[in-house]
């Protein structure tokens, strides 16, 4: 057994005293950098947060206006398909027509005038001499191994051919 006296005690109560106040200020500098550091580790998840909320919107911002353009030349080419094909049926009709009425030319008061048209170009292509047989709208002439077709359905389709490839002017102003 030990005995310990009060002047022992009072020097032990000075020493536990110090490790304690030594063990408190170490204990509050630790916590004093801890604390530093959580906070400069949410600022810095702070910072890549809204970096990468910055470079996510710009991609979707990117990849949309890229959706965008696509779908607009997507929707330029159906447009125009739809136009086209809408212009070629018309142009078609305009072609049954032109056929149809020249053929009815032939049920009308100036059809022997236009018939002797026909006759007197068919002559003037393969020579005067030319045997003539009808065509239910105009005339063939066969001369000197050639041959000229010439009816109203032919000169009307000569008309729309001679319009190029492209009747842009029957629609446009």
């Amino acid at each position: 057994m030990s005995v310990t006296s009060p002047e022992h005690v009072d020097a032990l109560d000075a020493v536990r005293a110090a490790l304690l106040a030594d063990a408190e200020r170490d204990a509050a500098r630790l916590l004093a950098l801890a604390d530093a550091e959580v906070e400069a580790v949410r600022r810095r998840t702070s910072e890549e947060c809204d970096r990468v909320r910055r470079e996510a919107r710009a991609r979707g911002e990117a990849d949309a206006q890229e959706t965008l353009a696509a779908e607009r030349a997507r929707a330029r080419r159906r447009s125009r398909s739809i136009v086209l094909r809408a212009r070629g049926e018309v142009y078609e009709e305009l072609r049954r027509r032109v056929r149809e009425a020249a053929v009815a030319l032939r049920e009308t008061a100036d059809y022997p005038a236009l018939h002797a048209r026909l006759v007197e170009e068919a002559r003037a292509a393969v020579g005067a001499d030319a045997r003539l047989s009808e065509t239910p709208d105009g005339v063939v002439a066969e001369a000197h191994g050639l041959r000229a077709v010439l009816s109203l359905t032919a000169v009307a389709e000569d008309v729309l051919d001679r319009m190029g490839p492209d009747p842009e002017r029957l629609w446009s102003p």
